[in-house]
């Protein structure tokens, strides 16, 4: 095992040590901001597909209402474009609200870490001002009753890990599949009205 640094190392380990910190506050705030700006990308992509699929169904409407537009081959296929159309726009809305709701899982998740990170540390410093002021006696008590405390936080802290690990590689597949499909519906409408011209 390494030995703590002495001398010029000494001041490098306290000056490294002292920055850890800040860079991992630095670090997790990115972090946090990239999150909220994902989920504000796919509240407007939600509203754009939503926006989509009225006027898109407004227009297979208004084909299928008109009788004499409905017996025709050319408006029969312009319906048929559109509704798969509205399908991948569908499909898009459905992915980008689930991906919104894990996002808000996932932030509900980091809250409740950092709750647990924050109880446990005023919990060690608690338990450090009784134990200074306790017999021997008591301090084992007090050391027990802190491991205690400690180690149910972490199984939390650990459960809360595990969640986050597992929701993390779910929001970014739907969010991917959400914009593959908007991408895909606007595709299929880009090639279909080139054709019409």
């Amino acid at each position: 095992m390494c030995d703590k640094p002495t001398g010029s190392n000494s001041e490098l380990f306290s000056s490294w040590a002292a920055e850890l910190p800040v860079a991992f506050k630095e670090v997790e705030k990115e972090s946090r901001r990239s999150f909220e700006i994902s989920a504000s990308f796919f509240e407007k992509l939600s509203a754009l597909d939503a926006a989509s699929i009225a006027v898109a169904a407004s227009a297979i409407i208004a084909i299928i209402i008109k009788p004499e537009l409905n017996s025709c081959l050319f408006f029969q296929q312009i319906v048929h474009v559109l509704i798969v159309i509205v399908l991948l726009l569908w499909a898009s809305l459905i992915f980008s609200v689930l991906h919104n709701y894990i996002f808000a899982r996932i932030a509900a998740l980091d809250a409740s870490y950092s709750g647990l990170e924050f109880l446990i540390t005023r919990m060690r410093t608690g338990m450090a001002i009784v134990r200074d002021n306790a017999t021997s006696n008591e301090q084992i008590k007090v050391d027990k009753l802190e491991k205690e405390m400690v180690e149910g936080s972490l199984k939390s802290q650990k459960r809360i890990v595990k969640w986050t690990q597992i929701l993390h590689p779910c929001m970014k597949f739907l969010g991917y599949f959400s914009v593959l499909m908007f991408l895909a519906a606007y595709t299929i409408a880009a090639i279909y009205l080139s054709r019409l011209w």
